[in-house]
């Protein structure tokens, strides 16, 4: 079995222990983030710098601008002097002005009701324009808004996201098992390397009890340079992690802590994406 160079990669971190997965059933830590935006079977628990969230004011998903290429596969620009940014997809663009509620696509003026803010030093969008602009279709379901589209996470970092979970796809017997609820994560940057702390909470919405070694929420971590993946590979140096039974409805918590570290500069953590299937033993 070939495995490309990110795969490899995750599972020698695995092996010397830079991405330390745990299993357990105990109550999660505070501050929690809920996990709110699914895109085909990943649901997106973090984006640089900020996580999906919705503005409390409108109830509008925001998403940082510098995310939006590689979730959604648009072209990004953004010009500094005028605070505005050029997304665009196919024939379709998008301009939008900071602090401002209107946009202009394809040329005509739209209003919003949400205006792009900037944080961290990065400008966070509403998502809705976006959407509407390019097509895509978003459901909202049991407190998740969900998008199923061939073009979502397919460009810059993500780009091979198919290919380095290949072999937890190809196990897959139920892609919507899990439902990721909320987590915990704390960041640290030291001498250049950055340490990830990822606490988890996801329930069982499978409809049914399920069976010992099925249970595969799973983790991609995805740094500036390289990714930490938690894939259900074992082998005579690589051993797989226990996987529990888990009941009804039951809720179980993941504990990850992983590493990401280059010589020149800090290693930033870009993306933390979660499925929640069930796979063949």
């Amino acid at each position: 079995m070939k495995f490309n160079k990110t795969v490899v990669f995750g599972m020698l971190l695995v092996l010397f222990g830079s991405i330390l997965p745990n299993q357990s059933y105990a109550a999660a830590s505070q501050e929690k983030t809920p996990i709110i935006l699914k895109m085909n079977d990943y649901y997106v628990a973090y984006t640089y710098p900020k996580a999906p969230y919705v503005d409390k004011n409108n109830n509008r998903l925001m998403l940082p601008l510098r995310s939006t290429s590689e979730l959604l596969g648009a072209q990004v620009s953004y010009d500094q002097a005028s605070q505005s940014a050029w997304m665009k997809q196919g024939k379709n663009v998008v301009k939008i002005k900071l602090g401002s509620k209107n946009a202009v696509v394809n040329g005509k003026d739209v209003s919003m009701d949400t205006a792009p803010v900037m944080e961290k030093g990065s400008m966070i969008i509403p998502a809705r324009v976006l959407f509407n602009s390019f097509s895509y279709r978003a459901v909202v379901s049991q407190n998740i808004i969900q998008l199923k589209d061939e073009r979502l996470l397919r460009q810059g970092r993500l780009k091979y996201l198919l290919d380095d979970d290949r072999v937890a796809i190809s196990r897959t017997l139920n892609p919507s098992a899990f439902q990721p609820l909320y987590y915990t994560l704390s960041t640290n940057v030291r001498n250049k390397i950055t340490e990830v702390i990822f606490n988890v909470v996801a329930k069982n919405i499978s409809g049914a009890d399920v069976p010992e070694g099925q249970e595969n929420l799973s983790t991609l971590i995805y740094f500036e340079q390289g990714s930490t993946l938690d894939i259900p590979y074992s082998s005579v140096d690589i051993k797989d992690r226990k996987r529990p039974s888990v009941k009804k409805d039951a809720q179980i918590t993941k504990d990850i802590r992983s590493k990401g570290g280059i010589q020149i500069q800090p290693n930033l953590l870009q993306y933390i994406l979660v499925s929640g299937r069930t796979i063949s033993p």
